[in-house]
């Protein structure tokens, strides 16, 4: 044991959320757990699953389960060229052998049993694309973002059959995206090679767009306490009670008061918005166990903003900005919903109209004494899907219907032109500008303004056109 200690055999390759692999340098097995479609070195799996490999001597093994149990089809990338088939399971079958190998596993049936097939094989040699590298994006987009504008990646690294990593770019496809509709959207893309790249399997990147209503986390919150506790730091406090995940409003005057505040920065609300909302979450309704404990509601104002949670003391807790709470949480509604969202139109509008850049609310109880706490997750939150507290608006639609005559009319104009009959006839550039306009067109998410801008690009083009000198 302790030579081996010295001098272990087992390699291990990777071990992560996606991969768990080692190799044993000895027998030149290396053994991959896909806990997730991936790839892994010169190995590539569309789905989860365990795979034993090796390459000798001109030979490749492979061996595959699914111990999910869950799939019908497993297919391995490997960058070689696959020749003779020495021996194969009934279930397996290599489905591409050239410019790089697929190999296709039938786990129907197998509950999670291995299959494995041997083959001659050649290292591939071409820079034929076989895989995008690393995670599929992840994007959001706030609701009417139009596709075109949200924030997927321009260029995308991937893997050629020679072994290569290649910088490609992508251009990325619409699909059922729809910018209206909050959810999640998968999305592909076309890839745009560099000279000498090769993609004749048709490989297509792959990401996740998520619509989501537009919003701004807090920029921060704190509790404060009365009476004795007036001068107390909330976040100095480390009792189960005072946990900084929480925020804790309580009614009663003296010991047991607390008050909740939240500050947003407004620098990223729209402020053409048509509405305006406070979310948040209570971790339970506010209990009640006495009688004289009746907990009517929670009274939401507008505060100062010269604060930070750090230094934060009932003592020293902002000034209200209007006597009149911008909004109320009644028992009612907490019955209905831990989760609220309060419209506070009036009051973002106000700061945004006095040119604030953030906005601070206090939540107070009124009723229900010492005992009926409402307590509101805060940004320390380790509580998982939990509602943090933020602002979130509605969005100004532009529903006026798209008109495209004139530009159809200059696109008509534009397939119509003889170039020969021009001095200075830039064929590209005018190429260039109808396939621009063309797009703005198809697209569903241009809106007017972008529609006149295309036109214009193509009047430019066509303007600037001089005839060629007749002869005299």
């Amino acid at each position: 044991m302790a030579a081996y200690a010295a001098a272990p055999s087992i390699e291990i390759l990777q071990n992560d959320e996606n991969v768990a692999a080692a190799r044993d340098n000895e027998s030149g097995y290396t053994a991959v757990n896909f806990w997730k479609a991936g790839s892994m070195d010169k190995i590539i799996s569309d789905a989860p699953a365990s795979v034993l490999f090796k390459d000798e001597a001109g030979v490749v093994e492979l061996a595959v389960a699914d111990p999910t149990m869950q799939r019908t089809q497993v297919n391995i990338t490997l960058p070689y060229e696959a020749g003779e088939v020495l021996a194969a399971d009934g279930n397996v079958t290599i489905t591409k052998n050239a410019p790089f190998t697929v190999v296709s596993f039938d786990t129907t049936g197998m509950e999670g049993g291995t299959s494995t097939i041997r083959f001659k094989a050649n290292a591939a040699t071409s820079a034929d694309v076989i895989s995008i590298l690393g995670e599929e994006p992840q994007v959001n987009a706030f609701v009417n973002t139009a596709f075109k504008r949200v924030a997927l990646p321009k260029t995308l690294m991937a893997h050629t059959a020679d072994g290569k990593d290649v910088e490609v770019g992508v251009e990325w496809q619409r699909g059922e995206y729809n910018k209206m509709v909050p959810g999640s959207y998968s999305v592909v893309g076309d890839l745009i090679l560099p000279e000498g790249i090769t993609n004749s399997s048709n490989v297509q990147a792959k990401a996740v767009v998520t619509v989501q209503e537009p919003h701004a986390l807090a920029a921060e919150d704190s509790f404060v306490r009365g009476g004795k506790h007036g001068d107390s730091l909330m976040t100095e406090d480390k009792t189960p009670n005072n946990d900084r995940g929480i925020l804790t409003v309580k009614g009663e005057a003296g010991d047991f008061e607390r008050r909740a505040y939240i500050k947003m920065d407004l620098s990223s609300v729209d402020p053409n918005a048509p509405a305006y909302y406070l979310n948040f979450q209570i971790q339970k309704l506010p209990e009640v166990k006495e009688p004289k404990d009746k907990y009517e509601k929670t009274e939401i104002y507008t505060a100062a903003s010269n604060w930070e949670g750090a230094a934060l003391t009932f003592n020293n807790r902002p000034s209200r900005l209007k006597d009149q709470p911008a909004a109320v949480v009644t028992k009612a509604m907490w019955e209905e919903s831990l989760t609220q969202k309060i419209d506070v139109t009036a009051a973002v509008r106000d700061a945004l109209a006095r040119g604030e850049k953030e906005l601070s609310f206090e939540f107070v109880n009124v009723g229900g004494g010492p005992n009926a706490t409402v307590s509101i997750y805060s940004l320390e939150s380790t509580a998982a899907g939990v509602q943090k507290p933020m602002l979130s608006w509605d969005v100004a639609v532009d529903d006026r219907i798209l008109d495209t005559r004139n530009a159809e009319m200059l696109l008509k104009t534009a397939a119509e032109l003889d170039g020969t009959r021009y001095s200075n006839f830039d064929e590209a550039a005018l190429a260039n500008a109808v396939a621009e306009l063309q797009k703005l067109v198809s697209d569903p998410d241009t809106v007017q303004e972008e529609l006149e801008l295309g036109e214009d690009d193509l009047c430019k083009v066509l303007n600037s056109l001089r005839f060629i000198p007749k002869a005299k």
